[in-house]
């Protein structure tokens, strides 16, 4: 059985918190709408919009019920729109805290189960609001020969603020060896960032060290996806790496340097060889509560910076160029820049991480020509430019803090903005893009979840890669 967790915008969920969370103090109710986000070993239920109950149609008297009309409501927009049928309701005002099924709730959700699952062919997913604190529990229903309860790991409100509420039953424990850490922002931040599974996508300068912060951190999940080898011109930048692992995948040589040296209890690393543009690799980002992008190609940030829309996943992204002189001897800037991608924030492409015509550019192959990239004017960012593993770990320390701001909001600080860095003349600039332009259509994959078009396709450069292991296996 696959995991499961939900996601819902922030927006929506604080309409819906505004409804459940009554002045009076009781409890209400009201019915959502899904959409399914399936990844290799966790389904999430992408809560995507909501039918507030019509005069008439709920109860409130100490506790709350609905109509069978309210509920038939629901779920004939749900058939038609493709969707899932959520029930949303609160408890009393002054609860805290994830929340447990009462007998009663337990009994009127069951009941509902088999109606909406017959009705629209997917699960019936239960959320209560806790209002003392605005936790959010859930559940889906199974149906088969029998009806079974199976509850989620977490819940996300996604926006500027990753506002995360765990199940206790799986959440992370502190350990000695974090005491520094959880000093710094706490028990209950530490809980949540260390709680969430996490994505890196790419495995070379900038990802491995980011792999080792959020390790050593205490994050207990991580997903490493890359295709690549190691090379003997990546071991001075490549800080998972050592000589003896040149030729080896570089997600296995991170997968064992991780399991090494991490203070989570119970820690999980995933090793995925394989493509984030290809189905095997983009399904396994769908595992996750945030993605690191750490890649050098435009189409993966394509593929990752349309998810963070669709599947209500933030995407923290960085990139560097370094540019020389004529003939590659001298230096002539060094720049990076980090910005994170999602709900309530301006997509990559509006931030100026990529262009549509360089992914246009890449999806035909011409990436993989060397006469092609010869060509290219000597500023373009498609042509790769090494960086030094100083660069890399001020990009991924960065990256990683950019990750805590936006779950712990330290300082009343969840969105820093996009950081870029310039070696000269040695600052660090904040744009505050929080927006994105007219005429973007990023924002219409909103919570769209598996119904998005993920933009996948046939990775070039994986193909030349496996061609040339091929034939260095044939001449060996």
């Amino acid at each position: 059985m696959h995991e499961f967790s939900v996601a819902l915008p922030e927006n929506l969920a604080e309409a819906m918190r505004c409804h459940l969370a009554r002045p009076d103090g009781q409890e209400d109710v009201c019915l959502g709408l899904y959409r399914p986000s399936t990844g290799r070993r966790r389904d999430s239920a992408i809560i995507y919009d909501w039918e507030p109950p019509e005069d008439g149609e709920r109860f409130v008297d100490g506790s709350v019920s609905f109509t069978s009309e309210y509920l038939r409501r629901a779920i004939a927009r749900a058939a038609r729109e493709h969707a899932g049928v959520a029930i949303l309701h609160s408890h009393l005002e002054d609860a805290t805290g994830w929340q447990q099924l009462s007998p009663k709730d337990f009994d009127g959700e069951r009941r509902h189960a088999r109606v909406v699952h017959a009705a629209v062919k997917l699960p019936l997913v239960g959320m209560t609001l806790a209002p003392g604190d605005g936790t959010w529990s859930a559940r889906r229903w199974l149906v088969g020969p029998s009806i079974q309860v199976q509850h989620a790991e977490l819940v996300r409100v996604v926006g500027k603020r990753l506002a995360v509420s765990v199940n206790p039953e799986f959440a992370a424990e502190s350990q000695e060896s974090q005491v520094r850490t959880v000093s710094f922002w706490g028990d209950l931040n530490q809980q949540a960032i260390a709680s969430l599974t996490v994505a890196i996508v790419g495995l070379g300068s900038v990802g491995s060290i980011v792999a080792e912060l959020l390790a050593r951190t205490g994050v207990r999940r991580l997903v490493l996806i890359d295709y690549d080898i190691v090379k003997t011109h990546n071991l001075d930048r490549t800080i998972t790496a050592a000589s003896g692992d040149v030729g080896r995948l570089k997600v296995e040589v991170a997968a064992e340097r991780l399991r090494a040296i991490a203070t989570a209890k119970h820690f999980e690393v995933e090793a995925v060889n394989a493509s984030v543009v290809e189905r095997d690799g983009f399904t396994s980002t769908l595992d996750a509560d945030v993605i690191f992008s750490c890649v050098d190609r435009p189409w993966a940030r394509h593929v990752l910076n349309r998810a963070s829309y669709s599947h209500l996943i933030p995407v923290i992204d960085g990139g560097i160029l370094v540019l020389f002189r004529p003939g590659g001897q001298q230096m002539l800037s060094a720049n990076w820049a980090v910005h994170t991608s999602g709900p309530g924030r301006a997509c990559l492409i509006c931030q100026r991480a990529y262009t549509t015509d360089q992914v246009s550019l890449e999806q035909t192959g011409l990436l993989e020509s060397e006469h092609y990239i010869q060509g290219l004017p000597d500023d373009s960012p498609l042509k790769r430019r090494e960086n030094v593993i100083a660069l890399s770990a001020s990009v991924a320390s960065f990256e990683v803090l950019q990750l805590v701001a936006m779950v712990s909001g330290l300082l009343g600080l969840s969105d820093p903005g996009q950081q870029r860095y310039s070696y000269y003349p040695g600052n660090v600039r904040l744009e505050h893009v929080t927006t994105c332009e007219a005429g973007c259509i990023t924002s219409s994959f909103l919570a769209q979840g598996n119904q998005a078009c993920a933009g996948l396709g046939v990775d070039h450069a994986l193909a030349a890669l496996r061609s040339q292991v091929l034939t260095m296996q044939s001449i060996g």
